[in-house]
């Protein structure tokens, strides 16, 4: 199923957020490739990990561990997050209040926390998963 890996490194960091390993010599790209495909093979994915990470990062002020746990810079991250978060505030209002109308049934008072609920939604599921798919593709891009 898997393919076989064998490296020598030192387990630097073990913790609820995952394993660090700090290796004895740099890594072939094939091998590095093969490690990521081990990584992505595993329950929960990356990108269900990397979502968790993004949470993290953006929970505090300075965006730090941005680096370790997504591989992107503090500042490459704040452009992003700045960048779609800004954008995303009319894209979760608009619609809501395009449609203000077209649900006259509806008292007042529900229209509002719908507008919340669509709210929370994009930015806790829509915003994320575009900035960590930005986020890749920046990595992707970036020189090795």
């Amino acid at each position: 199923m898997g393919e076989r890996i064998l490296v020598e490194g030192t387990v630097i960091r073990s913790d609820a957020h995952g394993t660090a390993v700090r290796f004895a010599r740099e890594l072939e790209g094939r091998t590095l490739e093969a490690l990521a495909r081990q990584v992505d093979a595993m329950p929960g994915g990356s990108f269900a990990r990397s979502y968790l990470d993004y949470f993290k990062v953006s929970q505090n002020r300075n965006f730090e561990g941005s680096e370790t746990l997504l591989g992107v810079s503090s500042r490459v991250f704040r452009t992003v997050f700045l960048a779609s978060f800004s954008v995303c505030i009319p894209l979760s209002i608009v619609p809501v209040w395009l449609i203000k109308n077209d649900i006259s049934f509806l008292p007042d008072w529900l229209k509002i926390i719908l507008s919340f609920g669509y709210a929370a939604i994009w930015f806790a599921i829509i915003q994320p998963f575009g900035d960590l798919l930005v986020i890749r593709m920046l990595r992707k891009r970036a020189p090795q």
